[in-house]
């Protein structure tokens, strides 16, 4: 059996510039991201890749290891595959590549076919992990089932040329901590923090807290917009508390925390950093800045100086801040 490329966990805080690490990541030839979905334009302007939320969603992969399907009817989707659709998928690339040709280069084109090819087969891998689960009872099993479909994700994705892939956002803080170490070992974990205010700004800014329909103020959750900026605290507050276990409970050499304002303004060091902690060879960085602009992400640094969010104020977020300040 061939030796298993490192997976590389990159996990944010929420709104906290892990995408620009993702982004860094990208420019190494011997590294390549896992797409959830095909390329988009994240409200910050950088193009993204999705998310890989297979394991961690409600009802998919991390949840049935333990509790195994919630339902054996054939008839109806499970909620591991209920919005997963090849023929979908097919229409839908069809649809984009018309689009594509008309306004991308050739280059564009193809590398947008090419993922939409690599997400049919991953959509393919979770149809046949469901069946298994269905006719699977022992969690154990479910659990070598999960390392097995993984294992399989990874070769979708990779070449003789590939050391590491890439797993944007794959894990949630906190959820299926006994788990998703085994599943998606040999690992490495980044994770990304960044200035609480401007965590804030940004959630308030695109609609993560309040959003506008109608001319009128809706708030997320149906709450006024205090309460409900009372709730993105505490679950930031939460978050935190979650990172310190994970750290305290793993190696050092598995787990890295970095900041994103020390990514951007301490670009040469910060790199030097995640280069160690990956074990990733200087010289593979070979597109440097095609995918990480340090000037546009540092636009983004200190922007709650020009985002008032009403109801905010110093001592609702102190906790907040301490962690921040504790974790350089």
């Amino acid at each position: 059996m061939k030796n298993q490329p490192l997976r590389i966990i990159v996990k944010g805080l929420n709104w906290s510039g892990s995408g620009a690490v993702v982004c860094l990541l990208q420019e190494y030839e011997n590294l390549i991201q896992v797409p959830g979905a095909p390329e988009k334009t994240a409200p910050t302007g950088y193009r993204k890749l999705g998310e890989f939320n297979h394991f961690r969603k409600i009802g998919k992969v991390g949840d049935l290891v333990k509790t195994g399907p919630f339902f054996n009817d054939s008839a109806m989707p499970s909620q591991l595959t209920k919005n997963i659709s090849t023929k979908k998928l097919l229409r839908q690339g069809i649809k984009e590549s018309i689009f594509f040709l008309k306004h991308l280069n050739y280059n564009q084109y193809r590398n947008r076919v090419k993922t939409l090819s690599v997400l049919n087969k991953i959509n393919k891998g979770l149809i046949r992990l469901d069946y298994e689960f269905q006719n699977t009872a022992d969690a154990s099993q479910r659990l070598e089932l999960a390392k097995k479909w993984i294992n399989n994700v990874v070769d979708v994705v990779t070449d003789k040329h590939i050391d590491g892939v890439i797993f944007d956002q794959a894990i949630h803080f906190g959820a299926h901590d006994d788990i998703w170490p085994k599943v998606f070992t040999p690992f490495k974990l980044i994770i990304v923090h960044r200035d609480p205010r401007d965590q804030l700004a940004e959630q308030f800014k695109h609609g993560h807290i309040v959003s506008k329909m109608h001319g009128d103020l809706q708030y997320i959750y149906g709450w006024d917009l205090k309460a409900a900026l009372q709730f993105r605290i505490d679950a930031t507050k939460a978050r935190m508390n979650s990172v310190d276990k994970l750290m305290q409970k793993m190696n050092n050499k598995d787990v890295l925390l970095i900041r994103f304002e020390s990514l951007v303004q301490d670009y040469t060091n910060s790199v030097k950093k995640i280069e160690k902690f990956l074990g990733l060879d200087p010289s593979k960085h070979k597109h440097k800045g095609k995918y990480f602009d340090i000037n546009w992400s540092n636009k983004n640094i200190g922007v709650h100086q020009d985002i008032h969010v009403p109801y905010l104020d110093k001592t609702m977020i102190e906790e907040l801040m301490d962690w921040y300040n504790r974790h350089p």
